[in-house]
């Protein structure tokens, strides 16, 4: 629809209303033209034409205005009014429209170009993981992501797509590659876990048993140590409890 930018006559007005609203409501006209009734509210009931605190007599109806506020309506010409407010509210609505259209277009040419830069990204991104599918939206949202966004993204995409080696459970000696170590303050004190991949190909995520902690950069380090096993959601992937007799290799 277009919408017009200036409406000088009530003609004008009515012939715009008419394709967005019911019109008839400004049929009624008088020598000030089409109008229609703004109430002017009661100032004993409020507006509501009722008082509950005297439903006991004459079913509480207000007695200042006898239960109908619009005896104290005004009239008013409101068709010009009504339809340039309408056609300044519908051009407001355009530019939103036109503005997010341009905003959504420009960070679709973003993504593309920042997908271009960075190879295999895009493919990472399409693996069906959820942390992958995060790092998806908010690349959409906002047309790039960090370098270590992208660093994280392909590691796990390639993680992935690496054959699942299931993991043991019970009492197992671990033995493999710390691939990272993380330090975090909980509840019970300071707890340090790490991650290893272990020479099969599975991972193992448990606390650096006492023996590790030697002053040596661990990340990185070929470690043995025997663990009892609990299994997860991921078949290549366990949590160890209980670290014991640990050493590097």
């Amino acid at each position: 629809m277009q919408v017009p930018t200036r409406i000088s006559t009530e003609d004008q007005a009515r012939q715009f209303l008419s394709q967005i609203a019911n019109v008839e409501v400004y049929n009624k006209t008088d020598e000030h033209g089409a109008y229609r009734l703004v109430s002017a509210s009661c100032e004993r009931c409020g507006g509501s034409g009722y008082i509950a605190a005297y439903e006991r007599v004459n079913g509480g109806v207000c007695y200042a205005c006898g239960g109908d506020c619009t005896k104290g309506a005004t009239k008013r010409s409101y068709l010009l009014h009504d339809a340039r407010q309408e056609a300044a509210k519908l051009r407001r609505q355009a530019r939103r429209v036109a503005k997010i259209a341009r905003e959504e277009a420009e960070t679709a040419k973003a993504v593309e170009s920042f997908l271009a830069q960075h190879e295999g990204l895009a493919e990472a991104l399409a693996t069906d993981v959820s942390f992958l599918r995060d790092l998806n939206r908010q690349l959409t949202e906002k047309g790039s992501l960090s370098a270590k966004q992208v660093e994280v993204a392909l590691r796990v995409a390639s993680e992935e797509a690496k054959p699942k080696v299931h993991a043991p459970s019970g009492r197992v000696e671990v033995v493999g590659k710390v691939l990272r170590v993380v330090t975090k303050d909980t509840d019970y004190g300071v707890s340090t876990r790490m991650t290893v991949e272990t020479v099969e190909g599975w991972r193992v995520n448990t606390t650096v048993p006492a023996a590790l902690f030697d002053g040596k950069e661990l990340t990185g380090a070929e470690v043995r140590f025997t663990a009892t096993l609990e299994s997860t959601d991921k078949v290549d992937f366990v949590f160890g409890k209980r670290p014991a007799k640990a050493s590097r290799v």
